[in-house]
């Protein structure tokens, strides 16, 4: 009898025990499982993020937005240039099958050109075989997002890249035809300047086709026209690259940018503190999080010196440190950002010191 009793309340206490862990084990949310992947991503357990991704879109196929993060997660892993090219093909085609359920699901004009880029930076780690099927699903894709969106600058990009590309496989076939090809990627090319005069990726790009477009010339004043339009972007080109280097290397940090500087002589900066300087902040836009960072799963802060006017506006920033996804966003948002006037001895100064841009998902 005792044996009995032992043996049923043994029995019931395995039954309590079952039913406390099947409470505990519920069946995960979407969020919890966004939120476990974007975890694993950051902490670079990439197979884990994967899973975590897939199983969300089982429990919401018709989700684009995860599919998104499950196609980012895949693709955009840091060691992925030690991988052999058998295991990578596969994780590649891994991820577009991702990007294209989420083209199916919701195939809006920046999802194309998502997908359309990727290939065609995957494309040049494969054979030729490899390289003409993403080249040609890139170009159908870029085709796409123009019909949506007529002056995207990425598309235009993408379609005159791959003119060139489509130029040099035709002349090693050596073929004469692809004059077409040419003319096509100029006038993209030409659009997007219109759009972007400093595109210096672009001058380059056409420049690249007028090179090509020089031997099919009939008229030695045609070749001639070719080559020098050549010369002629890649300068330009250059010119904004120095540019670049020159304010990288020599900032102009202080340099007067408002109007009512420029009419003082003799106004100085004087060094704040960045804790200091916050609590005159009037001003603070937050910064606007971009969807390619919410696919890489990165947030955080960027950093910044900066100049502040004798009016309070930010006037010059220069980086000091932050995620590169994270900085454009950032850099807007200082822009607009507003401080009291700083006065040393009743006059007004200009100030310099550093600044920490928060670019965050909301919540």
């Amino acid at each position: 009898m005792i044996e009995l009793m032992k043996s049923t309340s043994l029995h019931k206490v395995c039954i309590c025990v079952l039913i406390a862990s099947m409470a505990d084990a519920q069946p995960e949310t979407v969020q919890s499982l966004l939120n476990r992947a974007s975890k694993a991503s950051k902490e670079q357990r990439f197979d884990e993020a994967e899973q975590a991704y897939v199983a969300a879109t089982k429990i919401q196929p018709n989700n684009p937005e995860i599919y998104d993060l499950l196609a980012t997660a895949i693709a955009w892993q840091p060691n992925a240039m030690f991988e052999k090219p058998e295991p990578r093909l596969e994780r590649m085609q891994r991820a577009a099958a991702a990007y294209r359920k989420a083209i199916e699901l919701d195939p809006t004009a920046w999802r194309l050109t998502m997908l359309a880029h990727f290939l065609i930076n995957e494309s040049i780690q494969y054979k030729e075989s490899v390289r003409v099927q993403f080249r040609n699903e890139a170009e159908s894709l870029f085709r796409r997002a123009l019909l949506l969106e007529p002056h995207e600058g990425a598309t235009l990009a993408g379609l005159g890249s791959i003119a060139v590309q489509n130029a040099m496989a035709a002349a090693e076939q050596g073929r004469r035809d692809y004059g077409p090809i040419l003319e096509d990627g100029i006038k993209k090319l030409q659009l997007l300047l219109q759009l972007n005069a400093d595109d210096e990726g672009a001058m380059r790009t056409l420049a690249a086709l007028y090179e090509r477009r020089a031997p099919l010339a009939r008229a030695p004043a045609e070749k001639a026209s070719d080559l020098a339009l050549a010369v002629t972007w890649n300068a330009k080109a250059k010119a904004i690259d120095d540019f670049w280097d020159d304010a990288v290397k020599n900032p102009p940090f202080g340099s007067y940018t408002s109007e009512s500087a420029r009419l003082i002589r003799d106004v100085h900066s004087i060094r704040v503190r960045p804790e200091e300087q916050a609590l005159k902040l009037a001003n603070k836009p937050d910064a606007v999080y971009p969807k390619e960072a919410m696919q890489a799963g990165i947030s955080g802060k960027v950093q910044f010196a900066v100049n502040i006017n004798l009016t309070g506006q930010v006037s010059t920033a220069r980086l000091l440190s932050g995620n590169a996804l994270l900085v454009p966003a950032a850099l807007e948002a200082v822009k607009h950002y507003v401080y009291k006037e700083t006065m040393v001895s009743n006059h007004g100064v200009r100030v310099d010191t550093e600044v920490e841009v928060p670019v965050e998902r909301k919540r």
